[in-house]
């Protein structure tokens, strides 16, 4: 059973302990980005981190990623369903915020996935009660979790990935890691491989953004390992 994280220094988690919750849960003093030490602490197959989302843009959004640095040649475990179960649950709440995924970016990264679901992207969205208590509904039906889907791995796109975002939400896609173009650089095939074999559910399918140059070794790598690449 996941986990649930809410942190005392974060401003969703402060709000969101305002509220009764209908689940259990576990209080850090820690930041959310400096949990390193919670797989240590609890055993679980998934801890759901509570947590702001910061952008320049300021636009209202629900967010959820895992946890990787690939510049760092860090890889963070993923457990697909469970990334599509919150996204679909907050998009059929159908909030006035944005609902997205992002691909995988900082820390902790632990034995165990990480999965931040997020609420952005300024203070006023942070304390926005209305806003908090649709995250716990979100959650709430996450940690319920009985999605059969396929799991994806994302490969390209900007940091708010709308193609993988749409599969994911309105198809029977559900994707664990995601690399943005941001970090395609980083990829090798060891990387490709440890993403892979980082995610709980097998990875069915590989979806590649038609502007990523390096089309023809990842097609290589999936064939290598059994997985379908699909262009998008």
């Amino acid at each position: 059973m996941p986990i649930v994280v809410i942190s005392k220094k974060d401003p969703v988690g402060q709000s969101m302990l305002k509220l009764e919750l209908p689940f259990k849960y576990i209080v850090e003093e820690k930041d959310t980005i400096e949990l390193y030490d919670l797989d240590k602490k609890y055993k679980t197959d998934l801890f759901i981190v509570v947590s702001r989302h910061v952008s320049k843009a300021k636009v209202p959004v629900f967010s959820a990623h895992f946890t990787g640095e690939l510049d760092k040649k860090k890889i963070g475990y993923t457990y697909p369903s469970y990334h599509k179960a919150f996204l679909t649950s907050i998009s059929n709440l159908n909030p006035k915020f944005e609902v997205t995924t992002e691909p995988m970016h900082h820390s902790p990264i632990l034995s165990v996935p990480v999965l931040f679901v997020e609420i952005g992207s300024s203070e006023k969205e942070w304390r926005n009660m209305k806003a908090v208590e649709m995250l716990v509904k979100a959650i709430d039906e996450t940690l319920k979790c009985k999605i059969k889907s396929t799991p994806a791995i994302g490969i390209g796109g900007n940091h708010y990935p709308k193609k993988f975002n749409k599969l994911i939400i309105e198809d029977e896609y559900a994707f664990g890691p995601i690399v943005s173009k941001y970090y395609i650089d980083y990829l090798t095939e060891e990387i490709f491989k440890e993403l892979v074999e980082k995610s709980v559910e097998k990875i069915k399918v590989a979806f590649v953004d038609k502007k990523v140059k390096m089309k023809r070794e990842i097609e290589t790598w999936c064939n290598e390992l059994g997985i379908e690449m699909v262009r998008v």
